[in-house]
């Protein structure tokens, strides 16, 4: 009678590496880059009406094309948050920060969708009008939206009590509060310096924490938790 075969030991951790936060890492990475690359020469917030109608009726492919790119990174940007959020819970994090990590991340996802649909249907305006309009929403959802929703992420998983590097945490932490602050740069234009830091300070975040949640095996009580928020 053959005998049953060993049964593997489990990991000291209890989990298996996620390689899933490795892909969708690179994948949100490389459109994002991607989409930077293909709307370089997109006005800019101070650029003149004139300026904005004729880019929109003379590069509508380009737009288009951008459009595409940015939904894209924001459907990778789901499946990041949600593998950092699935890791989070296995390595032991607290409820609320890993509710943090997932929530903002769809949230954030969300903003760069609207961005992107605004962006697509102002491509081709007729008018100046309608043109301003759409690159206004455009900016709007895609500036102060997201770096203020991507905040809720950094800061869930900078808080999450896992074994991360402290320049890590303390950089999420910075860059989390930067956006949030964003969130008034319409109201107070200096404020809107902040937004290129948080989206591509954000983006290189993403990418150093989602290797290192990839290769952590060990729960700890960090001491960055809020007080009074429940621990499980």
């Amino acid at each position: 009678m053959a005998a049953a075969p060993a049964q593997r030991e489990p990991r000291p951790d209890g989990v298996a590496r996620h390689p899933s936060l490795i892909v969708a890492a690179t994948g949100y990475v490389a459109l994002t880059i991607g989409y930077v690359i293909a709307n370089r020469s997109t006005p800019q917030p101070g650029a003149t009406d004139t300026q904005v109608l004729h880019y929109a009726q003379s590069h509508g492919g380009t737009m288009t094309l951008g459009a595409l790119l940015l939904i894209a990174s924001a459907v990778a940007l789901v499946l990041l948050a949600a593998a950092m959020h699935q890791r989070l819970r296995a390595l032991g994090a607290t409820t609320y920060s890993r509710a943090l990590t997932l929530t903002g991340g769809m949230m954030a996802a969300g903003a760069l969708t609207g961005s992107a649909l605004y962006i697509w249907r102002g491509a081709g305006a007729t008018t100046t009008d309608e043109a301003v309009t759409f690159a206004e929403w455009s900016f709007i959802f895609g500036g102060p939206a997201f770096a203020a929703t991507l905040a809720v992420l950094i800061l869930g998983t900078s808080t999450a009590s896992v074994r991360l590097p402290r320049a890590i945490n303390v950089t999420g932490l910075l860059l989390a509060a930067a956006g949030l602050v964003s969130i008034l740069s319409p109201a107070i234009a200096p404020l809107s310096y902040l937004l290129p830091i948080v989206r591509f300070g954000g983006l290189i975040w993403l990418g150093f924490a989602a290797a290192q949640l990839a290769r952590s095996r060990l729960a700890y009580a960090a001491p960055l938790l809020v007080a009074g928020f429940p621990m499980r």
